[in-house]
């Protein structure tokens, strides 16, 4: 064995070494076995001249079962340029002083992809291999060769931009479901993102509350809260007097004479008295329908539209009666109004801005700014809008993640601040050509604000639904957005984002504590690994998606 094995590269140099190999790899290489003892480069690419003179030197090639030595040559064109073996063609990564087989990488890829694994375990677990087969593990390069091999394999994987998009859905989904995962790097390694915004810093302004709901005063709609769960020392009468001028007028004045609210009616009032804008209980689709309840009892048409589109004026029309019908009239016209205000605005020219780099939303090029807004330099409110979960005090916050409803991910966006609904709405603001007709969020409630605060125009008719498993969560915003409430929603996952990002979490202990870039190219190759196999499951693949997957059930037997 050539001392060139026994002899210990030291780290300075280590990280200074490139491979030399540049050809791209297919994701799942069929790799071939390399039987010739000698390895020599190709004909010269510029002047095509296979006469130059070559050197040699011995170098080791570690391979899945063995570690044997490679006569490597190298050397330069009469026309100047350097030949060296790039090792495409022999299945070996030429790392220069060493060489590495395509399968031994491609195995630690396998077991990296379907179950999270560190390259350390897979580098012991290699060792004792090689003991099994009567080779010393004294001979195997060092960890950190064998890390810098693997680093320089992945950065040659070809990923293809296809793999993130759904063939159903196209370039930009008319239903996203999106989430967060805690799943950072170093902060050390964190380069600036860049900024979002246009060059002219122009202040933008979005929609007032006042615009967006009732326009019900404070005390106006604690005092008729306080009615309906029956508190004692409301007085009646009172209330009567403050709600005059209002939308509530005729209801309250009815109900104090009274002394009764029915439950159905009850439903109603909570769910519009608070704070949630008027657009979460009744989007376009219904507006039409809900305004004729003021007019006349509903018709089997109408019953099923509030069904699908406004389940909360579904569940009053189920019960109203005829004088709901008066009753009713003067929130149904003040509903019209404020969504009138609402279809008027107009999507904010909002200039355009440089990529990001901490963005990896293949399908979803970023087409403008995200625009600077009058809302942005207001004191947040004592209901903080940002997430409250605790994070690593080294690492970055995470991941944030898009997913199509037939869980194909579109892509995600490293955080380099904690996840806030400012990172959602950037993203559809500058990546989205129209806001996607439902986007489904465990934070849609404040997503909502934060958008129609800024954009409206551009999120007018989105409806922004919480997911079932955390709808649990929320008590305070309106029933409306709980996606189980919608039977079109019926048969979407809400929890696909959740779910995706579950699997996520086992790279967490192999890609926290890498660069950036590889961080970024890791959790990349991860996704779009588990986007071919999702895309095999709504039925459409390319006939190079085909053998992947075959390979895959071959290998795992699913």
């Amino acid at each position: 064995m050539s001392d060139l094995l026994d002899t210990p590269i030291t780290t300075n140099v280590l990280y200074q070494q490139k491979s030399i190999s540049s050809h791209s790899l297919s994701l799942f290489c069929n790799p071939v076995s390399i039987n010739q003892d000698c390895i020599m480069p190709s004909s010269c690419p510029v002047c095509g001249d296979g006469g130059a003179e070559l050197v040699s030197a011995v170098v080791p090639f570690f391979d899945s079962f063995s570690i044997s030595n490679k006569q490597l040559y190298h050397g330069r064109c009469k026309c100047g340029t350097t030949l060296n073996v790039d090792g495409y063609k022999e299945g070996v990564l030429n790392m220069g002083t060493y060489l590495v087989s395509h399968r031994l990488l491609a195995e630690y890829m396998m077991l990296f992809l379907q179950a999270g694994n560190s390259m350390y375990s897979f580098y012991e677990l290699w060792g004792w291999r090689l003991m099994i087969e009567n080779q010393s593990m004294l001979l195997r390069p060092s960890y950190s060769q064998f890390r810098l091999a693997w680093l320089s394999y992945l950065q040659l994987i070809e990923i293809k931009d296809e793999w993130f998009s759904c063939p159903h859905c196209g370039p930009h989904p008319n239903v996203v479901v999106c989430d967060g995962i805690s799943l950072g790097y170093p902060k050390r390694y964190v380069r600036s993102n860049g900024s979002a915004n246009a060059a002219e810093h122009i202040l933008l302004k979005g929609n007032s509350s006042t615009d967006r709901t009732l326009g019900i005063s404070a005390q106006v709609r604690k005092s008729v809260l306080k009615f309906m769960a029956k508190v004692d020392d409301v007085d009646v009468q009172s209330i009567s007097s403050i709600a005059q001028g209002t939308c509530l007028e005729k209801i309250v004045t009815h109900a104090s004479q009274a002394n009764h609210i029915p439950d159905y009616w009850i439903d109603l009032l909570t769910n519009i008295l608070k704070m949630s804008p008027i657009t979460s209980v009744v989007n376009q689709q219904a507006i039409d329908d809900v305004v004729s309840l003021g007019s006349k009892l509903p018709d089997s048409r109408t019953i099923y539209v509030l069904q699908h589109n406004s389940p909360i004026f579904f569940n009053f029309a189920k019960y109203m009666c005829e004088e709901d019908c008066q009753l009713v009239l003067p929130i149904c016209l003040r509903i019209l109004e404020v969504f009138n205000k609402l279809q008027n605005h107009k999507p904010h020219d909002t200039g355009s801005a440089a990529e990001q780099h901490l963005c990896c939303l293949p399908m979803l090029p970023q087409l403008c700014g995200r625009g600077s807004y009058v809302a942005d330099s207001l004191q947040p409110s004592k209901h903080s809008l940002s997430c409250s979960k605790v994070f690593h005090s080294s690492l970055t916050p995470g991941l944030f993640t898009l997913h199509c409803q037939h869980g194909i991910c579109y892509g995600f966006q490293a955080l380099d601040k904690v996840e806030s609904p400012n990172t959602a709405f950037t993203i559809f603001r500058t990546r989205f050509p129209k806001a996607p007709s439902v986007i489904i969020y465990d934070n849609a409630c404040h997503l909502h604000l934060y958008s129609l605060n800024r954009d409206p125009g551009f999120f007018k008719n989105t409806q922004f639904l919480v997911d079932k498993f955390h709808w649990k969560n929320h008590k305070g915003c309106s029933d409306a957005y709980n996606a189980r409430l919608y039977p079109a929603l019926a048969g979407v996952n809400t929890q696909v984002a959740e779910q995706s990002n579950s699997r996520l979490n086992r790279l967490r202990g192999t890609v926290s504590y890498m660069t950036e870039c590889n961080f970024m190219k890791s959790v990349k190759l991860f996704v779009s690994y588990k986007n071919i196999l999702q895309r095999a499951t709504v039925g459409v693949k390319s006939s190079q998606e085909e053998e992947y997957v075959v390979r895959h059930r071959n290998i795992f037997g699913r």
